[in-house]
């Protein structure tokens, strides 16, 4: 019986190392395109894509780990919205609309065409309970969130999560007055 296994793994090996070979290596631009992704949006028009990557980045840009772009966040929440019921699609539609309509209003700009400066300003303000735009602001963000967190970059890289583990001893809450159990041993 050893020899028929020997034999099962030498064709393994054989069959892993001939896929390996050249014929396989094809660049992954080749395959994605150059954006690293074949995705095209389902419920989003492509002008609404790109204001909603503009959005989620600037919600959750690049530091010193990637930010919502790299994680692919308008596509989870084109995903997401394109199996909604038709009110919530039309309330966030509306909402994109709010932001251009904004943006028009005080820089005779689509929003994508605004600097990041100008386009913070107006998040800013959308986040602001008192602005009308602060409901599409809390939708938004909350969905660039979820999606990003959900995401391996987000749980992997920004929250270094490292899977299942077994630990020796429950390490507690290190934060003051959270739990009550960083001290016990």
């Amino acid at each position: 019986m050893k020899e028929d296994n020997l034999r099962r793994r030498d064709v393994v090996q054989g069959l892993a190392a001939g896929l390996a070979g050249p014929a396989v290596i094809v660049p992954v631009q080749s395959l994605f395109g150059a954006a690293g992704s074949m995705w095209k949006p389902r419920f989003f028009t492509a002008a609404q894509a790109d204001l909603v990557e503009i959005l989620s980045e600037l919600i959750i840009p690049q530091t010193d780990t990637p930010g919502a772009r790299a994680a692919r966040v308008v596509e989870h929440v084109d995903r997401t919205l394109f199996e909604e019921i038709p009110d919530v699609q039309s309330r966030f539609r509306e909402g994109l609309a709010g932001v251009n309509q904004k943006s028009q209003a005080l820089y005779s700009l689509d929003f994508r065409n605004l600097p990041v400066s100008r386009q913070t300003s107006i998040l800013t303000a959308m986040a602001k309970p008192e602005d009308a735009g602060h409901e599409f602001f809390e939708e938004i963000r909350r969905r660039t969130v979820f999606a990003y967190y959900t995401s391996e970059i987000g749980i992997h890289r920004e929250l270094n999560y490292q899977g299942h583990q077994v630990l020796d001893r429950w390490p507690g809450c290190p934060h003051p007055d959270h739990h009550g159990d960083a001290d016990q041993e």
